[in-house]
């Protein structure tokens, strides 16, 4: 992995000489404050993602696309990790950080641009520019769960026909959160800019939980 930081913009690449890559940009805003990343994603990865049966029989099978050790995922990750430890910023701050990036990405609805439902890995994420809520908040857990650089206890949280990232955390981090196993999980919207860890729009303020998947 190799990165320059230049007028608070780092380009992330873990590409080799000679290989395929497409570029992509992101940008967001967060504390008012613009941050950018331009990234090259190595093409034979995105490839390698490219196809295969996407099924989801039971919502544990969302796990397999959590992929926190991806080359371009643990890119990101770092780069995220040196702007958020520059910044100086708590924990709290660090993981609503990544949620604004993560946030900022359009929602894209599976039946427009896949004419079913499809989760996509992080990297068709990134590279498609991208997603509905599973592949966002498949995303934020990926990088979020990279052990390099952040290392949260995550689980994944499925209310109705919507899916939300769950984030551990103390007693009296303020918002809403879901306990299990004696851990409470805190809730982050992963569509639409804005919504603040333990934040819930209205439509889901009485919704049923359906299921609480935590992440490896």
């Amino acid at each position: 992995v190799s990165e320059t930081n230049e007028a608070n913009n780092c380009l992330g690449t873990t590409v080799v000489v000679g290989e395929p890559f497409s570029i992509h940009q992101l940008s967001w805003s967060y504390r008012a404050a613009n941050w950018h990343v331009t990234l090259r994603i190595p093409q034979q990865d995105y490839e390698s993602y490219q196809g295969g049966i996407r099924t989801i029989y039971a919502y544990t099978d969302y796990l397999r696309y959590v992929t926190p050790s991806d080359r371009t995922i643990e890119a990101l990750s770092k780069i995220l990790d040196s702007y958020a430890s520059a910044a100086g910023y708590n924990q709290y701050d660090e993981v609503s950080f990544v949620l604004s990036m993560v946030q900022s990405l359009p929602y894209t609805s599976d039946e427009v641009t896949k004419g079913d439902d499809y989760p996509r890995f992080p990297v068709e994420t990134l590279v498609e520019g991208g997603g509905d809520c599973e592949d966002t908040s498949i995303l934020l857990a990926s990088l979020l769960a990279n052990k390099e650089s952040f290392n949260y206890r995550l689980a994944l949280i499925v209310i109705d026909d919507h899916m939300a990232v769950g984030v551990a955390g103390e007693e009296g981090t303020g918002g809403t959160d879901f306990e299990k196993g004696g851990v409470r999980y805190y809730y982050c919207e992963t569509t639409g800019s804005g919504w603040r860890i333990g934040e819930l729009p209205p439509g889901y303020q009485d919704a049923q939980i359906k299921a609480l998947v935590e992440v490896p």
